[in-house]
C-alpha cells in the first residue's frame, strides 16, 4: 500500500477542520480605536497642563502635551530608545526627535 503526502496514515482518525474551529472557541476580533478618539481623551484629560511649543532640542517625557508647527496639539504617549519619542495627533500618530544636540 502507498500512502500519499495529503492522506492521513492507515489506522488514524482524520480530525475535522470544522471540529477543530468549534473546539478553539469564538474568534474575538480586537478593539481599534480610532486615533482622533484617543487624542481627545488624552487632551480632555490632560487639559490644564501646559503646552510646550516643538523642538527637536528640547527634552519631552510621557504625558507632555506639545504644540507642533505642522501637526498642531499633540500628546505624548512614550518614550522610544534613543532620542525618540511617540505623539498622538489628531490625525495621525507620528514618532518625532527630542534631545537633539545638531545645529
Amino acid at each position: 500500500m502507498k500512502i500519499h503526502a495529503f492522506r492521513a496514515n492507515p489506522g488514524t482518525k482524520a480530525i475535522d477542520a470544522a471540529a477543530k474551529r468549534k473546539a478553539a472557541g469564538p474568534r474575538v476580533k480586537p478593539v481599534i480605536v480610532p486615533v482622533e478618539v484617543e487624542w481627545r481623551e488624552q487632551m480632555s484629560k490632560a487639559e490644564n497642563k501646559a503646552t510646550q511649543t516643538y523642538a527637536p532640542s528640547k527634552e519631552f517625557k510621557a504625558g507632555d502635551v506639545i504644540e507642533h508647527p505642522t501637526f498642531g496639539a499633540g500628546f505624548v504617549k512614550a518614550i522610544k530608545d534613543g532620542n525618540k519619542f511617540e505623539v498622538i495627533f489628531q490625525q495621525d500618530v507620528k514618532t518625532l526627535i527630542h534631545k537633539h544636540k545638531g545645529a
